[in-house]
């Protein structure tokens, strides 16, 4: 299974969300976990790789409040 197809599962499982919510978690998935993660197998997440990705999103200009919502969106954390 990769993180892409993981992903979809588990914002399908999200039920009960707000609209805004849902949307959030859409906007935050499709720009800035899916294009890194989308194809890599669960199996091959390395939790340096994942450090090494929080760090650059951290140092991109993103707020700390933004980079929060994008990892607790990261859903290979529930796997």
């Amino acid at each position: 299974m990769t993180v892409g197809t993981l992903a979809d599962q588990w914002l399908s499982g999200k039920v009960n969300l707000k609209p805004s919510t849902s949307a959030l978690y859409e906007s935050i998935l499709s720009t800035h976990v899916l294009p890194r993660w989308r194809e890599v197998p669960l199996t091959r997440v390395e939790h340096g790789d994942v450090q090494a990705w929080v760090a650059r999103l951290a140092t991109s200009g993103l707020s700390a409040s933004h980079v929060r919502d994008v990892v607790g969106c990261w859903p290979a954390s529930s796997a």
